[in-house]
Formats: C-alpha cells, structure tokens, sequence
C-alpha cells in the first residue's frame, strides 16, 4: 500500500499477515524473531464492529479479527482516499461472509441429522445467537453455479467461470505450491466431493475461471468448509 508522507513524498507498506488460529500465529512470530526487530506490530485494541467470523468460531476476545478481516481493517486505516479500497473491502468481507454461510448451513444439516452430537445445548444457543447477525439473507440473488461455464457481467470480458472438472486436477495441482505425491488424489477427491454436494445444495464451491478457452484460475473449497488453493495465472492478474 502506499501513503502520502509529511515530506510529499509516496510511502510503500509492505504489509505481513501471520495466518493461522491464535496458537499457530503465536507459536510462528516466536519461532520468527526478525518478524518483531524489524516490522512495526499492528494491534487493534477495540472496536464497536466484531468480527463475523465469530459467528462460527469464538474469538478470544471482543477485539479480535480473522486475519480476511484484520487485512480489510487495515487497508480501511492505510488507503482511505484509494479509490479502489471500498471495493476491495466489499470483495474481501462478502467473500468471508459466503464462506461462513455455507459452513453455517453444513453444520445446521449435520446437527439436524445427528442431535445426539449436542453436547452443551447452552453453548450451543450462544453459537447460533452470534450466528444470527451474519445468516441474514444477502441483497440480491446470490451467485450460484450449476454446471454450465457462465459469462459474468463483473468480469473482464473473454472470461468465464465454470465449475471445476476432475479433469482439471492436475492443472490445480501444478499450481500448489504445497504440492505432494498426494495432492493430486485429494484435489480429485474435493472436485468429486464438490460435484455430489451441488446436486444436494444446488451450488459449486470448486470452481475455474476460463480465458480463450483455457483455464487461467481456481479455487477449491476444503471438507472443514473453507476455501483454498486459490491461483490466478500471472498473466491474467490485476484485471
């Protein structure tokens, strides 16, 4: 991001995100020293708008953030007069949302068809009353993919989205750069896992973005309900 200093000059953030739970992010900035002697710490100590990612798993305190939404807060707090910010901010928080619904609504289907998992029915009302705030039905129709390679007027034109393939496994393998001698065999299983799903939910989460025909980017949906492997072809970026 780049800001206007005191001398007129532009100034460049680079700004690094520790991803993971809080056990994770902790255990890595301790296992990173240089992290802390050499970037300046962002902390966000209070605020009157809590986190929708709450709403499926508690955060520790009122103050904190998934790390979608603590990268929005501060590109919001680094780039207010960015032209581009609110609808960078509006793609990041709509795309954590539909993330949230839809782990919402798997886990409403489990519970229903399993009560006997319930352990702590108290604890339980207090998870679908932060859930409430965030299940509210979206403005609009929402965008749903069911089969067919679909031109939507938010691209660029010469683009589609289309659900993803089994064929297409080895295009979203050779893109991961976590990549193993297993990837390959869980990639198919989530694009097969994806194609069952939609015939029950009417939707696809493992989907392909095609340019003259080819395909050019991806994204999959994880079984725990969140996204991943996104990639978008070098070339095809920033349009």
């Amino acid at each position: 991001p780049a800001m206007s200093g005191a001398d007129g000059q532009t100034a460049r953030h680079l700004l690094i995100l520790v991803d993971g739970t809080w056990t994770q992010a902790k255990r890595m900035l301790r296992h990173s020293p240089v992290l802390l002697e050499k970037c300046q710490p962002v902390q966000f100590t209070g605020t009157t708008d809590l986190s929708i990612y709450d709403s499926i798993r508690k955060q520790p305190h009122g103050s904190c953030l998934s790390t979608l939404e603590s990268c929005e807060r501060t590109l919001r707090l680094l780039e207010p007069d960015c032209t581009r910010r609110k609808e960078a901010s509006h793609h990041l928080l709509e795309s954590l949302r539909a993330l949230i619904r839809t782990q919402i609504e798997y886990e409403r289907r489990h519970l229903e068809g399993n009560p006997r998992l319930v352990r702590d029915s108290a604890k339980l009302d207090a998870k679908l009353q932060r859930q409430s705030r965030v299940v509210k039905k979206p403005e609009g129709q929402p965008r749903i993919y069911l089969g067919q390679s679909e031109q939507d007027s938010s691209l660029p034109a010469g683009y589609t989205i289309r659900p993803l393939k089994e064929d297409d496994a080895p295009f979203v393998d050779g893109t991961w750069p976590y990549r193993s001698a297993k990837s390959l065999v869980m990639i198919e299983r989530q694009i097969r896992a994806d194609q069952s799903n939609s015939t029950i939910y009417g939707t696809h989460t493992c989907l392909g973005a095609e340019a003259g025909g080819e395909l050019v980017a991806c994204i999959l949906r994880h079984r725990n309900g969140s996204v991943g492997m996104l990639h978008v072809g070098e070339s095809h970026r920033t349009r």
